[in-house]
This record gives structure tokens, sequence and C-alpha cells, in this order.
């Protein structure tokens, strides 16, 4: 088993600096390069290249999936996300994940507190959470109550963000050339791209990242008179050190 010498355990910080900056990025994704990626994984898997469809935000994909036609098919008879459906060796996406961090843990002995970005898992709950919040009040406001809400869930539906990690996963991968690490090395290209996408046997939805995300001094989302999260389609949230606000208040 490998130990890390200090040189190294110094560069961990900055591969997970790195994925803070990835993951809460307010530049567009290149909707070229995530369908690049996509039909690649879709390749790998064996599934037909999918339909993709992008979104200019969480609330606009989401209103898309509840219309009836659409849910019924995609959420309601057929939650198999792509951590589902995708087989490898006869291991789906997760397993494929949870096999690779063990032999990780097998070669090098580092300690759980330096694998996980508990800052960067913290920000990300908290605008999964509001975002939750905000979509479901807006669904409502719009088109009134809806079975679908009752067990809608925005982390169940997508893809499972491992991003607490991401930092960690690219560092083996640069410093300590781990190798065998396609789905891993999947998961890091596509986040790199986009934050959250939910994908199917035959489709997947993307949307786009906000262009506007702030913070208060302890890391919680906060705007002093603007959103806290604001995309360029209207969708928008606003929060007072990390508690969900109405617009008037």
């Amino acid at each position: 088993m490998n130990i890390l010498t200090p040189e190294q355990k110094a560069l961990i910080p900055f591969y997970k600096e790195k994925w803070r900056k990835i993951m809460l990025s307010v530049e567009s994704i290149d909707k070229k390069e995530v369908t690049k990626i996509i039909r690649q994984v879709y390749k790998l898997i064996g599934c037909a290249e999918p339909k993709i469809i992008f979104f200019n935000s969480p609330y606009a994909l989401v209103k898309y999936i509840t219309q009836r036609e659409i849910y019924e098919k995609y959420y309601y008879n057929n939650m198999t996300a792509i951590h589902k459906f995708c087989k490898l060796n006869g291991r789906n996406l997760g397993e494929q994940i949870s096999v690779w961090s063990e032999r990780l843990e097998q070669i090098i002995n580092v300690p759980f507190g330096l694998q996980i970005d508990f800052e960067l898992h913290k920000k990300e709950q908290q605008i999964l959470n509001l975002l939750h919040e905000e979509i479901i009040s807006q669904l409502i406001k719009e088109i009134g109550c809806c079975d679908f809400y009752d067990d809608f869930d925005l982390d169940k539906l997508g893809i499972d963000c491992l991003s607490r990690y991401y930092g960690w996963y690219d560092f083996c991968i640069s410093e300590i050339k781990i190798e065998n690490y396609s789905i891993v090395e999947f998961c890091l290209n596509i986040h790199k791209q986009c934050n959250r996408f939910f994908a199917f046997p035959d489709s997947c939805l993307i949307h786009n990242r906000p262009q506007q995300i702030s913070f208060d001094e302890q890391g919680n989302l906060h705007g002093e008179g603007k959103p806290a999260i604001q995309y360029n389609d209207g969708f928008c949230v606003f929060a007072s050190h990390g508690v969900r606000i109405s617009q008037e208040y």
C-alpha cells in the first residue's frame, strides 16, 4: 500500500479547489462538447445514440418532465437513470465507482477526511435543496397540484453527483497514475461540462448552468437585493443566509 509523500498531500487542496470552481461555475455549457461526451458513454454501455435535449434551467427541464406523456414514460414507469441501466462487466455506474473507490483504498493509505470535500458537499446540498423547493413552488403556481410532486426528487431523477470526491479522484488519476478508470473518467469529463444531467435509455436531458450564484461569508446561498441563483431564462432562487425566501421579502 502506498503512503503519500508530504509533497503529494500538499497537492490535494489544489485539486479540491479546482473542482469547487468547476462545480460552482457560472459559465454556459458547451453543448457541442456535452453532446460528444454523452454519445461516447452511450456507445460505451452498448446503447443507441440518445436524443439529447437542452434546457436553460432545471425548472424548464422538470416542467418538461411533468407533461403527462413524458412523466409516465420517464419518471413513473421508468425511473431508471443512467446509473441504473448503465452496465459494464455486470455492474451499474454506482457499483463501478464503488469498486474503483475500494481499489483506491487498497492502493493508497489516506484518511477519509482528505478524500472528501466537505465544503463543496455542503454547498451542493444546499443548492439542490433550495432548487427543489423553488421548482415545486413554481410548478404549483403555474400548473397546480400533481401526484408527481409527492415523490419528485431532483437528486433521485438525476445522475448521482459525487463531485465531493472528484478532487480526490482527479488527484489519484493525475498524480498517482491510477489506471482502469473509464467510468470515473466519464463522470469527471461530463461534470466538467455541466452540473447535472438526466439520462434514460433513449434520451438525455441536460440543463444549463446558472448565470449567477452567490454565497455569504459562511458559504451559505445569499443574495442582497438580488437572486442567490439566477438562470438565463429568468428562473431564479432568492435566499437569505441559506434559507429560501420570496422575491417580495
